[in-house]
């Protein structure tokens, strides 16, 4: 509840959140959070679209807000030929530019938010730099999640 707005707070170009799980009593974090991001920000949520690019279930009720923050919605999920099915993100990172990030294994969900034990460590420098190289590599693979109305 304390680190992750640190980290919000601290971007300086980019703010991106990784989380392939959100539900009704995370969305309403993850505005927060993209909220407490500078002006000027980049900001990006990379989840799971369902169905082919439509916003999940979790974040329709912020939509219009995500849109009013400027957040680029991305999806995860990339085409496999050599095996059945796609390959999907279970990461959940929030992420300062390339010097904080948290890596661990909180949801935004209420599952993980309020029954959970989670764990989760903040990393700054080379090491939040080496998770920054992991997260362009998802979002430059990701597909754009279609907004309602857009």
């Amino acid at each position: 509840k304390e680190a992750l707005p640190g980290i919000a707070e601290s971007a300086r170009t980019r703010f991106c959140v990784m989380t392939p799980y959100v539900d009704q009593i995370g969305a309403p974090i993850l505005v927060n959070l993209f909220a407490r991001a500078p002006k000027g920000v980049r900001r990006v949520l990379i989840s799971r679209a369902e169905g082919g690019d439509a916003l999940p279930a979790g974040l329709r009720g912020v939509a219009g807000d995500m849109a009013d923050l400027g957040v680029t919605l991305l999806s995860f999920r990339v085409e496999r030929e050599d095996a059945a099915g796609n390959e999907t993100s279970h990461a959940k990172v929030v992420l300062a530019d390339d010097h904080t990030a948290y890596v661990g294994s909180l949801n935004m969900n209420r599952w993980s938010l309020e029954y959970s034990l989670e764990l989760g460590v903040c990393v700054s420098g080379r090491s939040a730099a080496l998770i920054a190289n992991v997260v362009d590599a998802a979002e430059s693979v990701s597909a754009p999640i279609r907004l309602p109305g857009a």
